[in-house]
């Protein structure tokens, strides 16, 4: 009899197994030295475009590299000097999804329109899979078309092209130069990292741009971005802060309610309790009926 049941279970696992979906990920653009260990088992190659990839791959990027890789639809950029496991990007585009109002949140981030110019054709290889040296930035820290670097950055940026817009991005940060807007790089840069699901580099960048900018057009989206990054990375007491921080300078914004809805489910993930009730009560009794309301209201049961 214990047999037959172990020979059931086993029937049921290989017809489970059967049904896991893994993630579609494969190599759209690489600049410089990228190399990929594909099989996660120490044997590196050197990355091109097409290349199919695995959860278990690791990407790694030297001086002056980038890569960008489709993960089920989505952009992911990752910048120089960089080893990554895509089981931590994958993991990280599953911890977006558990908040399923996330997207039409983002959505409310208020964005500043990229002005058009002469560079937003310059990936048209990318399509067929060429890799391109990014040789039309000039040694005045001018691009062809006259505009500045960050300035072509930000337009990169709004194109969803976040490796061109990284290594841009990346050169002027490096520049000791580069001081007058380089707190306005910092969160392009961060930006790019939070679309591209490295919560931890989106951090990093995204808590340079807000210091002393509180008068800065993206302040209140790079603020916002990184409460997210560090309540992704379970950071919850910093997450807190950040989104407190919102709510205070920012509380009659329509993206209120989600912060301290967030502030909430920070809670909550700590184990508080009573501080989790304060503010997910405060959520439905301020914005009755709103999307909002109706999260903090399932969080409640």
């Amino acid at each position: 009899m214990n047999k037959i049941k172990i020979l059931i279970l086993t029937v049921l696992f290989i017809i489970a197994g059967a049904f896991i979906i893994t993630a579609d990920i494969t190599i759209v653009y690489s600049s410089g030295p990228c190399k990929i260990d594909k099989y996660g088992n120490d044997n590196w190659l050197p990355a091109s475009s097409h290349i199919k990839l695995l959860e278990k791959s690791i990407i790694k990027t030297g001086n002056g590299g980038t890569i960008e890789i489709d993960i089920d639809g989505q952009t992911v950029a990752i910048g120089e000097n960089t080893t990554v496991s895509l089981n931590y990007i994958v993991a990280n585009m599953q911890k977006k999804k558990k908040i399923g109002w996330f997207k039409s949140f983002t959505n409310l981030f208020s964005r500043r329109e990229a002005g058009n110019t002469a560079l937003l054709g310059v990936r048209g290889a990318k399509a067929e899979g060429k890799e391109e040296d990014v040789n039309w930035i000039s040694d005045e820290g001018e691009l062809e078309g006259g505009n500045t670097k960050l300035e072509d950055a930000i337009a990169l940026y709004g194109d969803k092209k976040y490796a061109d817009a990284i290594q841009i991005l990346e050169e002027l940060l490096k520049d000791k130069s580069f001081t007058q807007k380089r707190a306005e790089a910092s969160f392009y840069l961060g930006s790019c990292y939070f679309e591209g699901l490295q919560y931890d580099k989106a951090s990093k960048y995204l808590a340079d741009s807000i210091r002393n900018a509180e008068d800065a057009p993206y302040y209140e989206e790079a603020l916002l971005k990184y409460a997210f990054s560090e309540y992704f990375q379970e950071n919850y007491k910093e997450a807190i802060r950040g989104f407190r921080k919102y709510t205070d300078k920012f509380k009659n914004s329509d993206t209120s309610s989600f912060a301290l809805l967030m502030i909430g489910k920070s809670y909550k993930e700590l184990g508080q309790k009573d501080n989790a009730r304060k503010y997910l009560r405060e959520v439905m009794r301020k914005y009755k009926g709103s999307e909002a309301s109706k999260e903090a209201l399932k969080e409640m049961e």
